[in-house]
């Protein structure tokens, strides 16, 4: 493999308060590529302690000496905001706190994205691990969507499903080269997403992303009761394992075959993006914002696929506390409920531009963020109540053509479909769950806070602008 595979394309790895988390990252990857080419890494340090930022500095300078990587060090701070957008570039970059959250993810995301104008850049978090898995089923023609999620019980399941990539990290690298940028043809992978025909996906790929094996990574006993059909047989053989998938799970994310698809689903944890043309932003401060971008990328660039390759990075994070079956109308995610606004308003979206596109979004965000406290209120539980009357349609549509089986499957989905039907009406999702300890004060901060987002989309092409001229 000549070094020029990878010339165009550069690694950044966010880190935020775990140096030996990070040191592990580069282990892993200084490991799993000796010998191979690969384009610049940097690191992005998001951590609050400049105790911590220094220790995180120290490791990447002596990784660089050490392991013959490329290597350098960055902090969301060294990206200073200017001119007239200086208010909602240091909101996007976290240096503009609110009081409710630290920065969380988003805004050394958004760091990256402003240092990587007109680049390929693939984006790793530091508990990713360079040892990749692929396939070894095929997807049923019945699966909505194309990518493969279950979680299982015991530690053997990924095995049944999945076996140790060989070629290593090297190979994916290049997978992600190519799709990026690059505009699929027909037959190669198209598969439909919401309904849109893959034939209307002509747009190049602006963003790839890989699947994930590892500890568990998603936040409700719904992941579980949602399981494809053809996977749960491979992932709960008996009831033993499915009950132990709610204490220790081991979740699997993975793309049987490399697949474009017009569905927002996306997991950041380790993607690749091509930052040629105006790419939209992350929202600093909350969890979920993964498909808040990927809903945003789709939203400005209607005829553009989303990439899923058939790989699965290792992903380890510790074990979780045990799933609660209740229901999760109380612990909806602030970035779910931004993911419906903006739905609601791109229906109505006419400008030609993925700039234009993202301002007329930020502008209706900030319009309805001004609503009267009731009005927003009102707004926001209609479409709460629209989607996930939705979900559980799918739901119980799944649980009539299973016939019941696994029994103990369909057993805790009816009870959880109809605690969750009870208590749905009294869901509250103008208080997300990252603003609750607020109080009575919770419910005003989330509706400032969705100002401030539509703000930053109002404000992104500009500063993107400002970057591409740096």
């Amino acid at each position: 493999m000549g070094s020029s595979s990878h010339s165009h394309q550069s690694l950044a790895m966010l880190t935020c308060g775990r140096p030996e988390v990070l040191r592990g990252a580069l282990d892993s990857l200084s490991a799993e590529t000796e010998g191979v080419p690969i384009g610049p890494i940097t690191v992005y340090d998001d951590s609050r302690e400049a105790s911590i930022r220094s220790v995180n500095e120290s490791i990447v300078h002596s990784f660089a000496a050490q392991s013959g990587l490329v290597l350098s060090y960055e902090t969301t701070q060294n990206l200073s905001p200017e001119g007239s957008v200086q208010k909602q570039s240091a909101f996007a970059l976290g240096l503009r706190p609110f009081h409710h959250a630290p920065a969380m993810p988003g805004a050394a995301r958004n760091a990256i994205l402003l240092s990587s104008v007109g680049k390929k850049v693939l984006s790793f978090d530091d508990d990713i691990r360079f040892l990749l898995r692929e396939p070894r089923f095929t997807m049923e023609e019945t699966s909505p969507l194309p990518f493969a999620f279950a979680a299982s019980g015991t530690e053997s399941f990924p095995d049944a499903v999945s076996r140790p990539l060989v070629s290593g990290a090297a190979r994916c690298f290049e997978l992600f080269d190519h799709v990026l940028g690059r505009t699929p043809q027909w037959g190669d992978g198209m598969a439909e997403g919401d309904g849109e025909s893959a034939a209307d996906l002509k747009g190049p790929v602006r963003a790839a992303m890989a699947g994930i094996c590892g500890d568990r990574w998603f936040s409700s006993p719904l992941a579980i009761f949602d399981t494809q059909p053809f996977l749960r047989k491979r992932a709960w053989p008996n009831r033993r394992s499915y009950r132990r998938a709610a204490i220790d799970p081991v979740a699997l994310l993975l793309a049987p075959e490399l697949s474009y698809t017009s569905h927002p689903f996306f997991i950041a944890s380790c993607y690749g993006f091509d930052a040629s043309d105006i790419l939209p932003p992350f929202f600093p401060h909350i969890r979920n914002e993964d498909g808040v971008w990927a809903f945003l990328l789709r939203a400005s660039y209607p005829d553009a696929p989303i990439a899923h390759l058939p790989f699965a990075f290792e992903h380890k994070r510790g074990i979780h506390p045990s799933f609660r079956m209740e229901h999760r109308a109380s612990g909806i995610g602030a970035g779910t409920v931004l993911q419906r606004l903006l739905s609601f308003f791109a229906d109505e979206l006419k400008a030609p531009e993925a700039g234009e596109r993202l301002v007329a979004l930020g502008s209706r965000l900030s319009g309805a963020a001004s609503l009267s406290l009731r009005q927003w209120k009102r707004l926001l539980l209609e479409l709460h109540l629209k989607h996930e009357g939705a979900m559980v349609a799918r739901l119980e549509a799944d649980l009539d053509r299973s016939g019941g089986s696994p029994g103990f499957w369909a057993k805790d989905l009816r009870s959880f479909l109809d605690r969750y039907l009870d208590e749905l009406p009294a869901s509250a999702p103008s208080l997300p769950r990252e603003f609750q300890h607020l109080g009575d004060e919770g419910e005003s901060a989330f509706q400032r806070f969705a100002g401030s987002c539509g703000e930053l989309l109002s404000a992104w092409p500009e500063i993107w602008k400002g970057r591409a001229c740096l």
